[in-house]
């Protein structure tokens, strides 16, 4: 996750927007299907992507963790049936792409959030961090790979799309608080929205 203003209306937020609808209608997004869905042709998509300083498999990955984490949260609901929703063919394949994203495997997290209403400071919802670009905004403000980015200017963030919106409204140049939760600890920091250079490859 990079803190940067996307060029354009169809960047990783709208992009993201259409592989979380097609987890929600059980299919799998591929870069063909969410061009489609996009109305441009995969070169395109693929420009506009690279244009925006991001890839098809970072976005993907992105809403993955974001639609594992919201369905962790809900009771009875199986890991494998998670792993399943989230495109992968197994627990175990989930299993370890959660623990990559997050450092703990899911029915830890699991537990952690059960037992949430006796941590005041734990987060209710958020968006996992899982890489910071340096040099950037969000690294000159702290934010670390594996922090969980709950709010920006105090509006709390339940997807990507979320994170993506709130940039936009904010506007470049803006300087934005934003509420992480790292290790078991909740922390405010302060970042300047920047436009990402276009010649700055991902």
């Amino acid at each position: 996750m990079r803190l940067v203003l996307p060029h354009g209306r169809q960047g990783p937020e709208a992009v993201g927007e259409q592989v979380r609808i097609a987890f929600e209608e059980q299919e799998r997004p591929t870069r063909t299907s969410i061009a489609k869905r996009l109305g441009m042709g995969d070169r395109t998509f693929q420009r506009r992507l690279h244009d925006e300083g991001t890839t098809f498999r970072a976005v993907v990955e992105q809403e993955r963790g974001s639609v594992a984490l919201s369905m962790l949260r809900e009771p009875g609901c199986r890991v494998v049936d998670v792993a399943f929703a989230v495109g992968f063919d197994d627990a175990t394949g989930f299993t370890k792409a959660f623990q990559r994203w997050t450092g703990e495997s899911p029915s830890t997290y699991r537990a952690w959030f059960t037992k949430r209403d006796e941590l005041p400071e734990a987060p209710r919802a958020g968006v996992y961090i899982d890489d910071v670009f340096v040099p950037s905004p969000a690294s000159e403000a702290g934010i670390e790979a594996g922090d969980v980015l709950v709010a920006v200017g105090g509006r709390e963030l339940l997807s990507v799309s979320d994170f993506q919106r709130e940039l936009y409204l904010a506007g470049v140049g803006r300087e934005v608080s934003l509420s992480i939760h790292r290790g078991g600890n909740a922390m405010t920091k302060r970042a300047k929205i920047e436009q990402r250079p276009k010649d700055l490859l991902p």
